[in-house]
């Protein structure tokens, strides 16, 4: 502990951390040596290590447990009707009350008979006398009743959403929005006021998020609540990507970056566990909001890049936040005297954007457009809606997805030990290329068919994160949660005009698989004139990056 105070002091006073490196001078080589050596060390194989990367799968781990509960929750096959209690035990079936009770295409709402009449004349009487009848007034339903479609479902009760499709595909999409607005807007301050503060912002939004989903009293409450979700996760896992990153050497980085992204698969295969004993969706938002305790401990005990201060030019506390590593507490105290000893926001802004501004006219447009083509092509609502025709259940469609995403990072992770990172783009999207290709000329419900769309999301999720990977280790600390926030929110984008508006309204399977194919071919083309950085130690500012790049 006095070495840390030490350690603190020095750092509050010291001259150099008055602005950036300077790279052209031996002495300042020397030491991100002597610094990048040392941090190979504190962050190398360990027990401590091992458990920060379990820490920081949580996030990815709770959001697909508070997405897929919801996800395709309605579909065309998910029947709603309003409660009417003097029929419900009138030994009337589901379609009968339905075909007595419900106005045409107005799910809502109920006919405001005289039920208790309808009842003593029977179903058949009842319908005959109906159908003589002026149609009277409408009401709006208090109570629902669902038929339970478990193949398309995870809920036999769901009151919030009526059977509209403007309905079900926002209430899909909502997450995605909030994706885009923190991968634009929220993201990017990661640069600004570090690594770990953002990670503690997106724990603070999960929690809201998921209880205002679970205490929804409206539609536009849940849409609301599922974009908080989509914008918490954004936030904490582009953060934590840069910190796992900045603090792992250049053999273990792609093992540790591929691991703290297996909470998707295992989210994936736990939400039908749960759903299995929780029916009511009340109840299991419920349950799986509990996964949400364990962020705040991820949030504790994942670090603060020592690297994010080095590229600062803050040399003295780089140090101090390497030295803290491991020490939760230590490193506490160390970033909160350090937040208020800072002044000059606005300088750190206009010189951040400034830099920024010098680096987009020579590479984020081959990052962002890179990242626009995964987007296109890396959809799971998507391809999901083709193994539903050959899949019992959700639940079991739910677990083969988390094994699809499961086998496409053992297939990242196998490519990756290629030659080079431009290799394993390459041949994932050539690959995919073909794959949709095929499926352009396979009929879309045979087993081929099948087959072929999940040997492609395998591919595209096979890109998705090769290319997240090479955006990281591509662009300078100073910088790289502002362009993985770029990219990402550029491909989030594209997914979602493509997925929502171009397939639900215009474009036809086939059609879309030879468009897709394409993208991909583009893609192919692209990751051939891409900067290797395999093997290579990432850079800490641009100007250090041009130094050595040219």
């Amino acid at each position: 502990m006095r070495a840390f105070k030490e350690l603190l002091q020095q750092s509050s006073v010291q001259k150099d951390d008055e602005g950036p490196p300077d790279f052209d001078q031996q002495d300042d080589i020397s030491t991100r040596e002597e610094f990048i050596k040392e941090l190979t060390k504190v962050g190398g194989r360990s027990l401590w290590s091992l458990l920060v990367i379990i820490l920081m799968c949580m996030p990815g781990f709770c959001y697909i447990l508070l997405h897929t509960n919801f996800t395709k929750v309605t579909t065309s096959n998910f029947d709603t009707r309003c409660l009417i209690p003097e029929l419900e035990n009138a030994n009337w079936t589901y379609d009968d009350i339905r075909t007595i009770s419900t106005p045409a295409n107005a799910n809502c709402s109920y006919y405001l008979y005289n039920y208790v009449i309808l009842r003593g004349m029977g179903f058949k009487k009842a319908l005959k006398r109906t159908r003589t009848l002026r149609p009277p007034s409408v009401a709006r339903c208090e109570t629902f009743v669902h038929r339970s479609h478990n193949q398309y479902s995870l809920y036999q009760e769901f009151s919030l959403v009526c059977k509209q499709a403007i309905h079900e595909e926002f209430l899909n999409i909502s997450p995605v929005y909030g994706k885009i607005f923190a991968s634009l807007f929220l993201v990017p301050l990661a640069d600004l006021i570090g690594r770990k503060q953002l990670i503690n912002w997106g724990v603070r939004i999960f929690l809201a998020g998921g209880l205002v989903v679970a205490l929804a009293p409206s539609f536009e409450a849940l849409v609301f609540g599922r974009v908080l979700i989509g914008m918490a996760y954004t936030t904490m896992i582009h953060s934590i990507e840069a910190v796992v990153v900045e603090i792992s050497s250049i053999d273990v980085r792609p093992l540790r970056f591929i691991a703290m992204n297996t909470g998707i698969a295992l989210g994936y295969c736990i939400v039908p566990l749960i759903a299995t004993k929780v029916w009511h969706w009340r109840t299991l938002q419920w349950a799986v909001c509990s996964s949400l305790l364990i962020l705040p401990l991820t949030a504790w005990l994942v670090p603060e890049s020592p690297r994010w201060f080095f590229s600062k030019g803050r040399k003295a506390k780089a140090w101090a936040t390497l030295h803290t590593l491991r020490d939760p507490v230590a490193q506490s105290e160390l970033l909160t005297a350090y937040r208020n000893d800072r002044k000059n926001y606005i300088s750190e802004v206009h010189e951040h954007v400034n830099e920024l501004r010098h680096f987009l006219t020579s590479k984020l447009w081959f990052l962002t457009a890179l990242f626009a083509f995964v987007g296109a092509v890396y959809f799971k609502n998507f391809v999901g809606r083709f193994p539903m025709k050959f899949i019992v259940t959700r639940k079991i469609y739910l677990i083969l997805s988390g094994g699809v995403e499961m086998i496409s990072y053992m297939v990242c992770l196998a490519l990756l030990l290629l030659p080079s990172r431009r290799t394993t783009m390459g041949i994932s999207f050539f690959t995919c290329a073909i794959l949709y290709i095929i499926a352009s000329q396979l009929k879309i419900g045979s087993i081929e068919g099948l087959v072929c769309i999940l040997l492609t999301e395998i591919a595209s999720g096979s890109i998705h994160t090769s290319a997240r990977l090479y955006i990281a280790e591509n662009v300078p600390t100073s910088h790289r949660c502002t362009i993985a926030g770029f990219a990402e929110g550029m491909g989030a984008g594209i997914s979602t005009i493509i997925m929502f508006n171009l397939y639900a309204n215009f474009i036809q399977d086939k059609v879309l698989f030879l468009l897709l194919g394409c993208i991909c071919l583009l893609g192919t083309i692209m990751s051939y004139f891409a900067y290797e950085v395999k093997g290579k130690d990432i850079f800490d500012t641009i100007r250090e990056m041009k130094r050595f790049r040219g």
